[in-house]
C-alpha cells in the first residue's frame, strides 16, 4: 500500500538513502604537500561530511539531512514522503512563500524517488496528492525552477512561465552615482534596508526568493552547517545606495576563486547605472568578470558594457491552483 504523508525527523535516514541511491561512485578529498586539494575514489564511509555534501548537498549525510529537515519543519514548509508497505521510497519538499508575481504559492524544490522505484507512477501520485494539499491550504500556484525532466511536469499541468538570460561581462572601473558598503545578508534582512523578502530580484534568481535567501545565509561566514568549505567572504555582500534609492547585491562563486561570480541583485528596478555600480564594485575588488541573470527584456540595459557571452539562464515553470 502506498501512502503519501508529511515527513518527520524519524524519516531522516530513509530520505538520505533515497537521495544517494543513484550515486555509484564516491570521491574523497585530500591535500598534497603543496597544499592543493585533490579527489580520489573512495567509499561513502571514507568521505568526510564536506566530501559527501559535494556529491549533492545536505541529503548526502544523515547528520546534515536531519539539520536540513528540522529547519524545513520549523519554518512551516512542507516535506512529503511516499511510503510503500512501510518503506519510505520518495521525498518532496514544498516551500511556501508569497510575492507579487505568484501570490501565496508553493515552490517544488526537491522531488526525488529511490532509484529502484522510478517509472512506476509513484511520482505522479505524489504530484496529485501535493496539488490536493496545496489547494486545501489556499495556495494560488505551484512553481518549480529548472526542472530536470520538463516533460514530467508538463504532463502534470505546469508550463514555462518565466525565464532569464545569462550574461557574462568583463569588469572595469567607471563613474557611477551608486555607492556601495559591505553588509551581510543577515544584517540587511533584519534591518530592512531594503527588505529582501519583498524587494524584487533583478539578477540571479536561480531559486525561489525564500530559498535563495536561505542558501546565501548558509554560505556566509561562519556558515549554517559549520562545514569547512569555501564560504563567501564578507566583502562579497554589499548595500548599494543612490540618494534615497537602495539595492543589495551578493556575488556568489562556489569555487571560491571569484574569477566570475554570479550576481544576485535585489532592487526595485534594474538600470544601466545600477549595473555600472555593481561592475565598479567588482573591479575595485579585482574581480575580472561577472555573470548576470536577467529577464529577456532587460538585456538591452547591458548594451553599453563589454558582454563576453550570452546564453540561457533559469527556467521557471508554474501551474495555477485556483
Amino acid at each position: 500500500m502506498l501512502t503519501i504523508r508529511y515527513a518527520t525527523l524519524s524519516d531522516t535516514q530513509a530520505i538520505h538513502e533515497i537521495h544517494r541511491s543513484d550515486i555509484t561512485q564516491w570521491k574523497a578529498s585530500y591535500t598534497d604537500e603543496t597544499g592543493q586539494r585533490h579527489k580520489r575514489e573512495a567509499t561513502w564511509e571514507e568521505c568526510s561530511l564536506l566530501d559527501r555534501w559535494e556529491h549533492g548537498g545536505a541529503w548526502m549525510s544523515p547528520e546534515l539531512c536531519a539539520i536540513h529537515l528540522n529547519r524545513i519543519l520549523q519554518q512551516g514548509h512542507i516535506p512529503l514522503v511516499a511510503e510503500l508497505d512501510g518503506m519510505v521510497i520518495g521525498e518532496m519538499e514544498l516551500y511556501l512563500e508569497e510575492d507579487g508575481e505568484y501570490g501565496f504559492h508553493a515552490n517544488l524544490s526537491v522531488f526525488y524517488l529511490h532509484v529502484d522505484y522510478r517509472g512506476q507512477g509513484i511520482g505522479s501520485l505524489m504530484m496529485q496528492d501535493a496539488y490536493e494539499l496545496l489547494q486545501q491550504i489556499g495556495c494560488e500556484a505551484l512553481t518549480t525552477y529548472n526542472p530536470a525532466v520538463p516533460a514530467f511536469y508538463e504532463r502534470h499541468g505546469l508550463s514555462l512561465h518565466d525565464e532569464t538570460v545569462r550574461l557574462t561581462l568583463s569588469t572595469q572601473r567607471m563613474q557611477t552615482p551608486w555607492h556601495s558598503r559591505t553588509a551581510s545578508v543577515t544584517q540587511v534582512e533584519f534591518t530592512g534596508e531594503p527588505s529582501l523578502k519583498t524587494k524584487p530580484i533583478q539578477s540571479g534568481r536561480i531559486l525561489s526568493p525564500v530559498q535563495l535567501l536561505q542558501l546565501l545565509k548558509d554560505e556566509e561566514e561562519p556558515g549554517f552547517y559549520a562545514l569547512d568549505f569555501h564560504l563567501r567572504p564578507t566583502e562579497m555582500s554589499f548595500r548599494l545606495s543612490h540618494g534615497l534609492t537602495k539595492a543589495f547585491c551578493v556575488l556568489r562563486d562556489r569555487t571560491g576563486d571569484y574569477e566570475n561570480p554570479l550576481v544576485h541583485l535585489w532592487a526595485d528596478d534594474l538600470s544601466e547605472d545600477l549595473v555600472g555600480g555593481v561592475i565598479n564594485r567588482a573591479a575595485r575588488m579585482n574581480i575580472p568578470q561577472l555573470t548576470f541573470m536577467v529577464k529577456p527584456e532587460q538585456v538591452a540595459l547591458f548594451a553599453g558594457f563589454n558582454v563576453i557571452s550570452q546564453g540561457p539562464g533559469t527556467l521557471i515553470y508554474q501551474k495555477d491552483l485556483l
